[in-house]
């Protein structure tokens, strides 16, 4: 499942990128579903052409809400739009890195790529960090 913003633009040239997915997901069998994220809208056109098994706005399986940005009042749900970093030290060593948040009513996800930025979050008491360094996910 993917939390949205797969696309950034419904102008981007896709071609050689919707072959190659084409190409991964024959490979991989598995249930491949869009969660459409609010720079996937233009594009949702263009996206019916990638093969995915779903598209969707937002997909709720055994009360948790898979969505791209929820709506306020949601009971419990994973999502991807804040894209979530948290800095880590101060002056010239700190760092910036993308974090996973956890707590009684969310889940948010990072994102990884370098075009995408970064919200960095302060971390409130009940949320559990989590950051992804050196290709292994350490809790804060």
């Amino acid at each position: 499942m993917i939390l949205g913003d797969f696309v950034h633009s419904h102008r981007t040239e896709l071609d050689d990128l919707i072959s190659a997915f084409k190409v991964m997901i024959q490979k991989q069998k598995a249930e491949w579903i869009l969660v459409l994220g609010n720079h996937d809208w233009a594009a949702r056109e263009k996206l019916r052409d990638w093969d995915f098994d779903m598209i969707a706005k937002e997909l709720v399986e055994d009360g948790i809400t898979f969505s791209h940005d929820p709506a306020p009042g949601t009971a419990f749900a994973i999502s991807g739009h804040v894209h979530p970093v948290v800095r880590i030290g101060s002056g010239r060593d700190r760092m910036r890195l993308p974090c996973f948040v956890i707590n009684d009513t969310r889940i948010l996800l990072p994102s990884f790529g370098s075009f995408t930025g970064g919200f960095e979050i302060k971390p409130k008491a009940k949320d559990r960090i989590f950051v992804a360094a050196h290709n292994q996910i350490v809790s804060l």
